[in-house]
């Protein structure tokens, strides 16, 4: 099967990427190209005339390309300096590290213990995978009724919270993170319960209830920790998720290594006891955000003061660009260090929102 998915996309998958074909009208060139293009590129210039003259359509130059841009692997790295990012990380990067070994022991353990075929090997992966699809979408909504309550009650001028909206007075914090405790304490009474079914034996039909019940709750608590960063940080929100993907998968492959030597010293209701334990580590980090967050994102704004962030924004801008001096004229507040300069909202200067740090 994979295979024959590799050959389809190695013979018909087109190039997208719009730093190498724009909206399409660049003609790929080299590796970008697939073999139907090699084909078909000729031909298609060839029949291609101008509308209006009749003559072949020019190809675009080389130089009437986009430049391509080569990524920055540690450019993620000076987000988990904020005291803000680091915590919500540290919350899903646990309970991904508990989910990941939770997934681990159907192949390691549930196969031998219940001695399972190649088929029912397979299967009995869809509770967890079910659990997690309808959580994620149930979540979803559970996070528009707590923004739509929070913003009422903080906001009741200045309507619902939008994302990129200032919110320098607005816990984001208490409002994503509502319900968190109870995801948390269901997740780690799951995990235990989970190694107890293991290590007694129980009917199949136990551990993979369980794994359905800590697939939901883990994927709630993925789906909240990965809205409140895009919130703490809307101009930057897929350098934060790299940062949160470098944590995360840190903290599994260390928790994975040591599961199978852990359960063959003290069994697999101890193993995943430890791991119920480490999952209630993510509750005291919870209440510290929802405390704390607020405060965090106000001391770190007044640490890069004004006379930092105009420089900064000077500093970002072409030599002699006219638009820096109504940005650096209108700036009114800092909400992260990340996002440094924001104009208000109604400024005509568009082109100039943020200027980021770093």
């Amino acid at each position: 099967m994979s295979g024959t998915y590799f050959v389809i996309v190695v013979l018909l998958l087109p190039e997208t990427q719009r730093k190498i074909v724009a909206n399409g009208s660049i003609p790929t060139t080299g590796t970008h190209r697939s073999l139907f293009d090699w084909f078909i590129q000729d031909r298609r210039e060839l029949k291609k005339t101008d509308s209006e003259n009749g003559h072949p359509q020019r190809k675009v130059s080389k130089a009437d390309k986009r430049k391509c841009h080569i990524p920055n692997p540690f450019k993620c790295l000076p987000m988990l300096f904020s005291k803000g990012n680091f915590t919500v990380i540290l919350i899903g990067s646990i309970t991904y590290t508990v989910k990941m070994t939770l997934q681990a022991s159907l192949a390691a353990q549930c196969i031998d213990i219940y001695k399972l075929n190649y088929l029912q090997a397979g299967l009995i992966y869809l509770p967890s995978g079910v659990g997690g699809a309808i959580a994620s979408y149930s979540t979803g909504k559970l996070l528009d009724l707590n923004i739509k309550r929070f913003s009422a009650k903080y906001r009741p001028e200045g309507g619902q919270y939008h994302r990129g909206d200032e919110i320098s007075n607005f816990p984001i914090e208490q409002a994503r993170l509502a319900g968190m405790y109870t995801l948390v304490a269901i997740s780690a009474v799951g995990t235990a319960a989970y190694g107890v079914s293991l290590n007694e034996e129980a009917h199949l039909a136990v551990p993979l209830g369980l794994q359905f019940l800590t697939g939901a709750t883990t994927s709630s608590i993925f789906t909240i920790c990965g809205t409140l960063l895009t919130d703490l940080n809307p101009h930057a929100s897929a350098t934060v998720q790299a940062s949160y993907n470098l944590v995360r998968c840190i903290g599994a492959g260390a928790a994975i290594a040591a599961q199978q030597p852990l359960a063959d010293a003290a069994g697999s209701g101890w193993c995943f006891g430890v791991f119920s334990i480490i999952m209630l580590c993510a509750l005291p980090l919870a209440v510290v955000v929802k405390i704390c967050g607020l405060g965090w994102r106000r001391e770190e704004a007044s640490g890069f003061g004004s006379e930092q962030v105009q420089q900064t924004a000077v500093a970002a801008a072409p030599l002699g660009d006219p638009w820096v001096l109504p940005v650096v004229a209108k700036m009114q507040y800092c909400t992260s260090r990340h996002c440094l300069v924001k104009l208000d909202k109604n400024d005509d200067v568009a082109r100039a929102t943020t200027a980021f740090y770093g």
